[in-house]
């Protein structure tokens, strides 16, 4: 551990066993080769291991403990900020009452999807890609849980959703008022199962009031 000038470490196929010394993690910065294969080690590559160039942690059979987001995306909504995986807190504003939340790691990282009680929020439409959320009018907290492969590490990150009401939601130009346009983008995304039988009537009662 003391060793900060190396810059290559090939420990392969020497049949080692034991858990993954935790002073690699101080040498990681120097590094730019380390070779683990071909033995017999326990516990997971960490983020500070995984930034050497050059490794052989593929083929080592050892899991990735990292449990940061590459990629966290809701469709119809845009993140705020922007996303970065060291930032683990968010808001957004829906255009639509059933979303996807659409998380991403590169490093075989499982995902649980929870409310703001930390009970689990359940795939509304399984046949669809990435994790259906309904949404209420308002404020709805959507955690995103990231479990490494060894079920050794885990980070949330949260996202705190607005839904206005499907009225002012259509009502595009803002002009208080629902438009022939606006009624038929409502309809469209009721036939895509965007926003419920509720809502896209809502926005053909205020259009037929005028």
């Amino acid at each position: 551990g003391d060793l900060d000038g190396l810059e290559t470490l090939d420990l392969s196929n020497n049949e080692l066993t034991g858990s993954i010394p935790a002073e690699l993690d101080g040498l990681a910065g120097n590094l730019t080769e380390l070779r683990l294969s071909g033995n017999r080690l326990s516990g997971c590559i960490t983020t500070e291991l995984g930034s050497v160039p050059q490794n052989d942690f593929d083929s080592s059979g050892l899991p990735y403990c990292v449990v940061l987001l590459s990629g966290l995306s809701i469709d119809r909504a845009t993140l705020t900020p922007e996303f970065d995986p060291n930032n683990a807190a968010y808001t957004a504003v829906a255009e639509v009452s059933r979303i996807t939340v659409t998380p991403s790691n590169d490093h075989g990282a499982t995902f649980q999807f929870l409310d703001a009680n930390d009970a689990e929020i359940a795939d509304f439409d399984s046949n669809r890609d990435g994790h259906q959320v309904p949404l209420e009018i308002g404020e709805t907290t959507i955690k995103v849980k990231v479990v490494s492969q060894d079920q050794s590490a885990d980070h949330v990150y949260t996202v705190v959703v607005t839904l206005e009401d499907a009225v002012s939601r259509y009502d595009d130009d803002g002009d208080g008022t629902i438009s022939r346009d606006e009624v038929l983008g409502a309809i469209a995304d009721y036939l895509d199962n965007l926003i419920s039988r509720d809502e896209v009537v809502a926005v053909i009662s205020a259009y037929l009031v005028l």
